[in-house]
This record gives C-alpha cells, structure tokens and sequence, in this order.
C-alpha cells in the first residue's frame, strides 16, 4: 500500500472523490494508487497540497 492510498483512507474518501481533485476518473485513480500509472508533477503538487504533506512524503516508499 503506498501513502497516496493510506492518506485517502485516512479521510475516509473514494477513490472517485481523491480523483475528483485532480481531474481524473476513479479508475485512473486506482492505478496511481497500484503505482501502474505515474502521476504527473503537477498532480503530485495538487494531492500534496490537499492532505498537507510534502510532495517528498507523499512518493516516499512506505
């Protein structure tokens, strides 16, 4: 499980909500979440800012 999943559920959010964030379907959420889709830097920025975590701890391996 990587951070971007751990803090979403942390806000008990759906996979569509966080995706809604960003400009993306559900399931294009599902696959950054399973690391098969890279984000880009500029949706990085966006979801760090969202859960106030650096962009750092938000690519960091848990």
């Amino acid at each position: 499980m990587n951070r971007l999943k751990l803090l979403r559920e942390e806000l008990n959010m759906s996979q569509e909500q966080a995706g809604t964030i960003i400009g993306v379907s559900s399931q294009a959420f599902g696959l950054y979440e399973k690391e098969k889709r890279d984000l880009s830097p500029e949706k990085i920025i966006k979801l760090a800012e969202y859960f106030g975590v650096s962009t750092d701890y938000l690519l960091r391996e848990i």
